[in-house]
C-alpha cells in the first residue's frame, strides 16, 4: 500500500510538472527542440573524429555512436529526475517544508519537485540514436534486454549517489554548482571510452563518479567487451553504491532542519 501511494504521488507530481512546463508553450517548444538537436550533434562529433583521424583504437563508427547514445540516456534520465541547483535552492527557501509533512518518503518529494523535464527529448533522441547503432551492430534481443537491466540499475544508483551529493553540498555550501559541475564533467567525460583515461581514471568513474556503472560498462557488455560474470559484477556493484548513497541521503537529511536552517 505505501509503495503504491508513493508511486501515485510521483506520477500525479510528473503531469503536475509537465502542464506546468507546457503552459508556457513557445519556451517549452524552443527548449524541447533545441533539446532534441542532441542527436545531430552526436552523429556529428563523431562522424568529424572518424572523418580527420582513424578514430579511438578498438572502437568503430557504430560502436561509439552507441556509446554516446547510452551516454545521452543516463545522464538526461538523472537531470530529469534531479536538478541539484534547483533542489538547494528548494530546500534552502523552505519551499519544500510544508510537503515534507505529507505522508510521502522525503527522496519521493525531492525527487518529484527537483527535475527538469525538458531533458526528456534529450534522452528520447539519444535512445534514437542507440538504437540506430544498435541496428547498425546488429545487436540480438537478448543482449539489449540485459543491457537495460544494468542501465536501470546503474542510473537507479547514479540518481541516489546526485540526491546524497545534493543534500550534502546544501548542507556544507547552500548551493550545488558543484555538484552541477561534476554532472557536467561525467556528461563530457563519459562519451568517450573510459578505458582511455587509464586504470586510475577508470576506477574513479566507477566508485568516486559512477557514470561508469550506469552507462560505459552496460555499452561495453552489449558491444561483446564485457563478459556475462563482469556484467553480474557490475549489477551487483550498482546496488551496493545505490544502497549506500541511499542510506547516506537520509543521514545527510537528517541534518535539514527547514529552509534557511
Amino acid at each position: 500500500m505505501g509503495l503504491k501511494r508513493e508511486i501515485k504521488f510521483f506520477i500525479t507530481c510528473q503531469r503536475y510538472n509537465w502542464l506546468s512546463f507546457l503552459a508556457y508553450r513557445m519556451q517549452a517548444f524552443v527548449w524541447l527542440s533545441l533539446n532534441a538537436l542532441f542527436i545531430l550533434y552526436g552523429i556529428l562529433t563523431v562522424t568529424i573524429i572518424y572523418g580527420v583521424s582513424s578514430g579511438i583504437s578498438g572502437w568503430s563508427y557504430y560502436q561509439m555512436l552507441f556509446l554516446i547514445g547510452t551516454t545521452g540516456i543516463t545522464v538526461n534520465a538523472v537531470w530529469y529526475l534531479c536538478n541539484p541547483n534547483g533542489l538547494v535552492r528548494q530546500l534552502r527557501s523552505g519551499k519544500l517544508d510544508s510537503t515534507f509533512l505529507r505522508p510521502y518518503s522525503r527522496l519521493n518529494i525531492m525527487l518529484s519537485a527537483s527535475g527538469n523535464v525538458d531533458n526528456s527529448t534529450t534522452a528520447i533522441s539519444s535512445l534514437i540514436m542507440m538504437a540506430y547503432a544498435a541496428s547498425k551492430i546488429g545487436v540480438d534481443a537478448a543482449g539489449m534486454l540485459l543491457y537495460a537491466a544494468l542501465m536501470a540499475a546503474g542510473i537507479s544508483a547514479f540518481v541516489l549517489f546526485v540526491m546524497a551529493l545534493s543534500v550534502l553540498a546544501y548542507l556544507l555550501i547552500r548551493g550545488a554548482n558543484f555538484v552541477n559541475g561534476v554532472l557536467n564533467f561525467m556528461s563530457s567525460s563519459s562519451k568517450y571510452p573510459l578505458s582511455i583515461f587509464g586504470f586510475a581514471g577508470q576506477l574513479i568513474f566507477t566508485l568516486l563518479l559512477p557514470i561508469g556503472i550506469a552507462s560505459y560498462y552496460p555499452a561495453e557488455f552489449v558491444l561483446g567487451r564485457l563478459s556475462l560474470s563482469s556484467a553480474a559484477l557490475v549489477f551487483v556493484l550498482a546496488l551496493l553504491v545505490g544502497a549506500a548513497s541511499y542510506v547516506l541521503f537520509h543521514k545527510f537529511m537528517k541534518g535539514y532542519v527547514g529552509g534557511g536552517g
